[in-house]
């Protein structure tokens, strides 16, 4: 005799896509899990579908409203933390076994980053601090653990003020910093005004006339 047969794992897919449909090839030919619901913003999308399984055009209506026990996100790549972080916050299951690997994964890289970089602060940007509180609180636990005592309680781990934005504006800003050929890029901006020639009335610039001709030497008698 055979025991009672499992039930088959419920399966929602958000995006329906390319991607998507090696996903649903694999749940037509693997035992064990059912597709259950699908989402996606196109009503042309879901319409194959609407007599098989639930159809929702929000991913977040489909978290709430299925049951299921995992989410494949075959969403555009730009969309995958918004909707990573609404399954997290939904409780999926495997969606949250993922966030704790994940997790234990970038803390264990951040406790040993700091053990030759010494910083004092460490800002995660991108789409990893885009998964939010959930996936952060558990970034912090595993630095915690991973980490010694004195390296961990001296260090913060923070999320970017930019978001996803940080990297591209941080390496702009060392680009107009450092390159050369944009040093005097304030210049070409509407309105600029060029200090050197501007005088202070009051006097008060006197001692930064005095720190650039201590700079360069040169410069007071060439200017006469």
């Amino acid at each position: 005799m055979t025991g009672p047969r499992a039930r088959a794992r419920r399966v929602g897919i958000v995006g329906l896509g390319t991607i998507a449909a090696y996903y649903l090839d694999a749940l037509e030919r693997v035992p064990g899990w059912e597709l259950a619901a699908v989402c996606d913003p196109r009503p042309d999308a879901l319409r194959p579908y609407g007599n098989r399984v639930a159809a929702f055009r929000d991913h977040r209506d489909m978290l709430a409203e299925s049951s299921l026990d995992s989410v494949v996100v075959a969403a555009p790549n730009d969309a995958h933390a918004p909707i990573c972080r609404d399954a997290l916050d939904a409780g999926e299951e495997r969606a949250c076994a993922a966030l704790e690997r994940a997790a234990d994964s970038v803390g264990r890289a951040l406790a040993a980053a700091c053990t030759t970089a010494n910083p004092e602060r460490i800002v995660l940007g991108g789409e990893v601090a885009a998964l939010g509180p959930v996936f952060l609180d558990a970034v912090h636990a595993s630095f915690r653990h991973y980490a010694p005592t004195r390296v961990h309680r001296h260090v913060s781990v923070t999320p970017a003020a930019l978001d996803d934005r940080g990297g591209a504006l941080g390496a702009l800003a060392l680009a107009l910093h450092e390159s050369p050929l944009l040093a005097g890029y304030s210049s070409w901006l509407p309105g600029h005004v060029d200090e050197s020639t501007t005088a202070d009335p009051d006097g008060s610039d006197a001692d930064d006339q005095f720190a650039r001709a201590a700079a360069h030497p040169g410069s007071a008698r060439d200017a006469d």
